[in-house]
């Protein structure tokens, strides 16, 4: 009996005892996140610019696009009546060093108007005109640097330096002239020329400050 004992046992120990493999479940990979933002800026010569900004990781977390444009009109009195200006901007934010610093740059279009009081343009006396009006536009290239820092992590400010640089053959003004009495005088001047070398000047665009919110 105890033959057969020793026996059983000796071959329960030499079976082999097969273990099935633990397989791990794949980890599933997480798409990378879109990040949107609304933005307000003070800004000159655009003296309020309203935008969006957003961020695509797939193309580099270092670049921030964005659209901008705003709309300012402002009464006066005296000879110069009113002033207006409009423009929108398209392009991106670099952030070279992956730090607070970047470079801009994006391409729009600003119109300037200014109108003003010529009612002391008189013939015999009477008044030939009451008001004129300046319209200055310019495609643009707008090139900057600036630096941006969080103030939570759901809102930024930034400042700007830069210049918007008329682009070459899209540029010009007109002048309007409203007559109160047409008495047949034509008042038109040809002055296309001298619009155009006006708006061909660069001119300084400075974010004094820029709010921005993430909103996802």
């Amino acid at each position: 009996m105890i033959f057969w004992i020793l026996l059983i046992l000796n071959s329960a120990q030499a079976e082999e005892v097969t273990v099935n493999p633990v397989t791990e479940a794949p980890v599933a990979e997480v798409a990378p996140i879109t990040h949107h933002a609304i933005t307000a800026g003070i800004t000159v010569p655009q003296p309020l610019m309203l935008g969006y900004e957003w961020i695509d990781p797939e193309v580099s977390s270092s670049i921030h696009f964005f659209a901008e444009g705003g709309y300012f009109k402002l009464p006066l009195s005296g000879k110069l009546k009113s002033f207006s200006i409009w423009s929108v901007e398209a392009g991106a934010r670099f952030f070279p060093f992956e730090n607070c610093w970047f470079l801009s740059g994006a391409l729009g279009f600003r119109q300037i108007g200014l109108g003003t009081d010529i009612s002391n343009l008189k013939l015999d006396g009477v008044s030939l005109a009451n008001n004129a009006d300046l319209t200055l536009n310019a495609a643009i290239f707008d090139l900057a640097v600036g630096g941006q820092w969080s103030l939570s992590p759901k809102v930024a400010i930034s400042v700007q330096l830069g210049v918007q640089l008329p682009i070459p053959g899209l540029h010009g003004g007109s002048t309007s002239i409203v007559q109160d009495v047409p008495d047949g005088t034509d008042l038109s001047v040809d002055d296309s020329d001298a619009l155009s070398r006006i708006t061909n000047i660069p001119i300084p665009e400075i974010a004094l400050v820029r709010f921005i919110w993430y909103i996802d």
